[in-house]
């Protein structure tokens, strides 16, 4: 995931007007001015490169919030819950990966649906919010 998200944001770094130039740079064949106008972005591809980019970020912060050898079900919970939350808000605009989003939060539900649903952990993580305790 991480390197889906790194590639996304690598792509999106490069600017149109750099695209150009290397385009107008001397190319030997019309083959490699072809290639080269290829990798000329459209906005309907600049969209959606960041919607994609917005719909795994939030993957990448819970992945970088659990990696540790120490992590227990208290960081976990919290992870589950803000990702099932991102994926669930109808606000958020996914006009081109709409279909993407359903299918993680499906999967998502999938593997963790006992745990989001599970009352005692519910109970618990309210608690920890409302007493503003730290997140072990």
């Amino acid at each position: 995931m991480a390197f889906g998200i790194f590639m996304v944001r690598s792509v999106l770094k490069v600017s149109q007007e750099e695209l150009k130039k290397r385009e107008s740079m001397s190319s030997n064949t019309k083959k490699q001015k072809r290639a080269k106008a290829n990798f000329i972005l459209s906005i309907l591809e600049k969209e959606m490169l960041h919607e994609l980019e917005d719909l795994l970020s939030s993957f990448e912060f819970v992945t970088n919030e659990l990696q540790s050898n120490k992590v227990s079900i208290s960081r976990v919970y919290p992870g589950v819950h803000f990702l099932q939350k991102k994926l669930s808000d109808e606000s958020i605009l996914c006009v081109h990966t709409e279909n993407l989003r359903r299918n993680l939060l499906k999967s998502l539900t999938k593997r963790f649906g006992s745990l989001i649903k599970n009352d005692v952990f519910i109970l618990l993580f309210k608690t920890i919010i409302q007493l503003s305790l730290p997140i072990i």
